[in-house]
């Protein structure tokens, strides 16, 4: 049984400020770790690997309360 504590709302909230909108599930985090040892990344090599749905680039180009789009496609 979990406990209510005064956090309670913390996840809903930051799960919120995701460019995804939702907070990770257990597979989004095991996904990564199966790639990060897999050979399909052997040519990585010293890299920090967020797996934040979104939260860091979410807080540098959404302003609170308004969304913006912006395509990084490299189609031209």
């Amino acid at each position: 049984m979990r406990r209510k504590t005064r956090a309670a709302g913390f996840l809903p909230e930051l799960a919120a400020q995701t460019a995804i909108g939702r907070a990770a599930e257990p597979e989004d985090v095991a996904d990564v770790i199966v790639f990060l040892l897999s050979e399909k990344n052997r040519y990585m090599v010293g890299e920090t690997v967020a797996i934040s749905g979104g939260y860091f680039i979410a807080k540098r180009f959404f302003q609170v309360g308004r969304r913006v789009s912006f395509d990084c496609s490299l189609n031209q």
